[in-house]
């Protein structure tokens, strides 16, 4: 929005609008920082269900998701890269028998994330 677009709303009596406009930074900082939030407070729950090795359909049911690229894309492979998940079949990705298991890596985060 430029200084000629603040001008006419301001002069037409269009405050809300600005205000609305104007906050929204704020908005996005919220927005991140619940995201931040609400993605570890997952990571948690991911890490600490699949102690014990499980199925990407098992997890996804802890989750209440149904969409597989979403899942993946969202949560498993961010933990995968991060070291916090492994794959139990490492050599092969697409296994039928794959199962996801917290690392050493993994339970540290949590243990700090839990204290």
């Amino acid at each position: 929005m430029n200084r000629s677009e603040l001008e006419r709303l301001v002069a037409q009596g269009e405050s809300e609008y600005l205000e609305l406009k104007l906050a929204r930074p704020e908005t996005k900082q919220v927005s991140e920082q619940l995201t931040a939030e609400v993605t570890a407070e997952v990571a948690a729950q991911v890490l600490t269900y699949c102690q014990e090795p499980r199925r990407s359909s098992e997890i996804m049911a802890l989750l209440g998701l149904r969409h597989w690229r979403t899942f993946q894309t969202n949560y498993l492979n961010p933990l995968l890269e991060a070291g916090l998940l492994a794959r139990t079949v490492p050599d092969k990705p697409r296994s039928s028998k794959q199962k996801y298991t917290t690392t050493e890596l993994g339970a540290q985060w949590l243990g700090e994330r839990l204290e």
